[in-house]
């Protein structure tokens, strides 16, 4: 469990049990919780000789060497966005060229909604949901979630409302009536148009007993905004990845006027989002709209 990844598969080559027993879902589990991982740095889209060579390089840091290791899946795909999810990680959207397979060719392209995900641990790809929207280069962020945190659609009256900014400033906030959104629901708090689960179901489903031990476990969403869509024109969409439904969710879009999303950062449950134009906004996953913060 304590192995750097490098020393983790050279050990598998020891015999078939050694394999096996590092192979299980329970292992996999075990090393995951148990902050055992060594971090590593992944280099994606090289590009040499105008063609995507479909080869990530990995630094492994504790032990500071670099690897190859085969990405055929990625080869001709560009401008896409990667981000990690625990042991995973997480390559979103982008291009390919239709005329010029492997050829960073803008001329003929085709823009993706699919996302794939990596795992060092098993040098294994697999697909997730694909995004509702095609975008290439997206602003992706990641939100840690209690184990009790759903996305529920919920639909208010056609309204515009104003929020307290959380930095300096006035926000004008447009709440989109049919917005969905990551919400926290607790044992007390159930209404009629949730569609949730509360803890005691939680209980039963998992066979854990307690709330301490539901607490313990937690759940992580991908949020994607912005990029450019089929037709090379800027976004100003928004959406969310929920790991349990394997589903991409819309979200309320950017605020008008604010530019084209250029970067972003997750801190302590908001969504930063900086623009080409100097602008910056905030989003709430819990609360499920944006805010504007003056700079």
């Amino acid at each position: 469990l304590r192995l750097p990844l490098t020393s983790l598969m050279n050990a598998r080559l020891v015999c078939k049990k050694w394999r096996s027993l590092t192979s299980t879902i329970r292992f996999m589990h075990m090393r995951r919780e148990g902050l055992y991982q060594s971090p590593w740095l992944f280099l994606f889209g090289v590009v040499k000789d105008g063609y995507c060579s479909g080869v990530i390089h990995a630094l492994d840091v504790s032990l500071n060497q670099w690897h190859k290791i085969d990405a055929a899946i990625l080869k001709g795909r560009f401008l896409f966005s990667v981000t990690s999810v625990q042991d995973d990680v997480f390559v979103i959207g982008g291009c390919s060229s239709l005329t010029n397979f492997g050829k960073v060719d803008r001329s003929s392209f085709k823009t993706h909604k699919g996302v794939l995900v990596f795992s060092p641990l098993t040098k294994s790809w697999r697909k997730a949901a694909s995004m509702k929207y095609a975008r290439s280069s997206p602003i992706l962020g990641v939100f840690e979630v209690g184990p009790d945190c759903l996305i529920r659609a919920q639909q208010n009256r056609y309204e515009r409302r104003f929020y307290r900014p959380r930095v300096g400033g006035v926000s004008d906030v447009y709440e989109d009536p049919h917005r969905l959104s990551v919400r926290r629901q607790f044992r007390h708090s159930v209404d009629g148009n949730d569609v949730l689960t509360t803890h005691s179901k939680q209980h039963k489903l998992s066979g854990q007993k307690g709330e301490n031990t539901c607490k313990d476990h937690k759940r992580y969403v991908v949020i994607a905004v912005g990029g450019l869509g089929s037709w090379d024109e800027p976004l100003d969409s928004g959406e969310l990845y929920d790991f349990v439904s394997n589903k991409w969710t819309e979200i309320p879009r950017l605020p008008v006027d604010f530019g084209v999303a250029c970067s972003g950062v997750v801190c302590s449950g908001i969504f930063y989002v900086y623009s080409e134009t100097d602008k910056l906004v905030g989003y709430d996953e819990e609360r499920g709209y944006w805010v504007r913060i003056q700079t």
